[in-house]
Formats: C-alpha cells, sequence, structure tokens
C-alpha cells in the first residue's frame, strides 16, 4: 500500500519532530486538511505538543486559517479519539450518544466488579491463597492481561480453551506426577540438609557436625 508509510524509532529519537513536519508539509501543501487530520499519541501532553507545534509552524508560515482550522484536528491519545468517534459516530453504531472509553482505572474497577459476579467465595478463597504462596501475583490483573491479549489477537472462546489446555499441558510437565500421599517432604528437607551440613563439615576437615 503506498500511502502508508511507517517510521519506527527509539525513545528521543525524533518521531514528534518527523510527524510535525510530515503533518505541516501536507497541510501547507492543501494535500491534507487541517481539520481532516487524526494522530495518536502516547500521553495527552505529547498530544498537546504536537498540536502546537504544527500550528507554530503554519503560522511562521503565514497560514493562520489553517493553524486555526487545525483545534478542529483529531490530535490525541487513541483511547480519547476512539472515545471521540464513538460519540461522534454513535447512531450509526446503534449506541448511546455519551457513550465514552473508560480509562485504565475505570477499566479495571469494572472488571472487578464483572469477576465477583462470576467466581465464586470458594474460588476467590483459593485465589487469594495462590496470591499469597506466589508472592508478586495479582489474578486480577493477570486475567486482565489474558483479556487484553484475547482480544488483540483475535481469539475467541474456543481459542481460548485450547491455549488453557497447553498452557495446563506445559505446567504438568514442569511440576512432574502428583508425590505419593505417604511422603513426609518436611522430613526430607531436614534429612538432605542434615546429610549435607555433616558432609560439608568434615569436607572442610572440622571433623564436627552442624550445631
Amino acid at each position: 500500500m503506498p500511502n502508508i508509510h511507517i517510521i519506527t524509532a527509539s525513545a528521543g529519537s525524533g518521531k514528534t519532530y518527523r510527524l510535525t513536519e510530515l503533518l505541516e508539509d501536507k497541510i501547507s501543501s492543501g494535500k491534507a486538511r487541517p481539520e481532516a487530520v487524526m494522530a495518536t499519541t502516547f500521553t495527552r501532553k505529547a498530544a498537546v505538543e504536537l498540536q502546537e507545534r504544527v500550528r507554530q509552524r503554519l503560522i511562521s508560515k503565514g497560514l493562520s486559517t489553517q493553524a486555526h482550522r487545525l483545534s478542529a484536528a483529531r490530535l490525541g491519545t487513541i483511547n480519547a479519539i476512539c472515545g471521540r468517534l464513538v460519540n461522534e459516530f454513535a447512531f450509526e453504531k446503534g449506541l448511546f450518544p455519551d457513550a465514552g472509553v473508560l480509562d485504565e482505572t475505570a477499566a479495571l474497577r469494572e472488571l472487578r466488579r464483572s469477576m465477583s459476579r462470576v467466581v465464586s467465595m470458594e474460588q476467590s478463597a483459593r485465589l487469594a491463597e495462590l496470591e499469597y504462596l506466589l508472592d508478586g501475583l495479582d489474578w486480577t490483573q493477570a486475567v486482565e492481561r489474558i483479556i487484553t491479549l484475547a482480544r488483540y489477537n483475535g481469539h475467541d472462546t474456543q481459542a481460548l480453551e485450547q491455549s488453557k489446555t497447553l498452557s495446563l499441558d506445559s505446567l504438568a510437565t514442569l511440576v512432574g506426577p502428583d508425590l505419593p500421599a505417604d511422603r513426609d517432604l518436611d522430613q526430607e528437607l531436614v534429612d538432605a540438609l542434615e546429610h549435607f551440613g555433616f558432609g560439608f563439615w568434615g569436607l572442610l576437615g572440622f571433623g564436627v557436625g552442624p550445631t
């Protein structure tokens, strides 16, 4: 597709500057209408900076009208632009006119509320136990990440079930078979440490066991 140009670069390498040049060139040459421009950024600060840079360059070229029209352009974060599009085309999509895009905090809150309706008390207690055993695990955030990745990769319910099966099989391979019920792992650990301790002190030539 000849009309698509992809610019990839690391942070601080001048992507915003390049985008500023590109927008200023397209608008000043008449190839793009200022109010028809759509550009996304990762932060609100970057969006404001981009719009101001382009506006200043247009004004410096005597294109004050175009600079003023740029205020109607869709410049902002992905969430902001998507929210604006949803509101503008709500009727066509069969949505309420006041529909909007939730920010991360609100989205996580709604996710927790939804999960509370489907996770039983027993399951919740078990998940809390796993969080304690696996220090650093937040199962709510883990579920959110699975949902996000499933959406990005276009996975439906069947694909998620297959992914779950593969994950469980891989985990079972790493964990190994169930231990016999009559094994005392605590005592085995003590015995192994004592054996290692005596062997270690003997190896050093002290001739005494650990205290």
